[in-house]
């Protein structure tokens, strides 16, 4: 059986959205409240610009899936940013 592209596509940007989103909250918690501004924002760009694209990622074009690239590793870098701040947050 086939799988839904619009299901596919839909778990695709709700997984980013609930990854950022968890983050954010816990930053939030911990006070780290820029870096969660930051982050909050890096989710929402991505998770909407993936939102938008095609649903099936073979009708995507080459310059729409570098561009996503590029938001997905600017929320990466936070992400990391992220894990060490809540790290660091812990041991205080």
């Amino acid at each position: 059986m086939a799988s839904d592209p619009l299901m596919t596509h839909q778990e695709e940007f709700t997984a980013i959205e609930v990854l950022g989103l968890t983050t954010w909250n816990a930053l939030q918690d911990a006070g780290e409240t820029g870096l969660a501004r930051q982050l909050l924002t890096a989710t929402l760009r991505l998770e909407h610009y993936t939102s938008l694209l095609p649903h099936a990622v073979g009708d995507r074009s080459d310059d729409q899936l570098r561009q996503q690239q590029v938001l997905r590793e600017i929320l990466d870098e936070l992400l990391v940013l992220s894990s060490a701040a809540l790290r660091a947050a812990e041991e205080d």
